[in-house]
């Protein structure tokens, strides 16, 4: 939880190579699934919007879908995977 927080500080601060690293590193952690749903979504949200890299926004938002049937992101992701795809 710590490390999405600081991820979130990073961001703020503009240091989206940190930011997205560190949250890339929370999500690969096998210990806990508590807020990866949410740091998959941001990390999503950062690829879309901040790095303009629709390819790994996708992906990232795919993967929620895969991981996290259950989460609160999980219709955002889905309409937001048919908005990237042009449907």
């Amino acid at each position: 939880i710590a490390e999405y927080e600081l991820a979130k500080v990073r961001l703020l601060e503009g240091n989206i190579p940190v930011a997205t690293k560190i949250l890339q590193d929370f999500i690969n952690k096998g210990n806990t699934v508590l807020f990866k749903d949410k740091a998959l979504f941001l990390l999503a949200q950062i690829n879309e919007y901040v790095i303009k890299n629709r390819r790994e926004a996708l992906r990232f938002y795919s993967l929620l879908l895969e991981k996290f049937p259950h989460s609160l992101y999980f219709e955002t992701s889905r309409e937001k995977i048919n908005s990237l795809q042009g449907f």
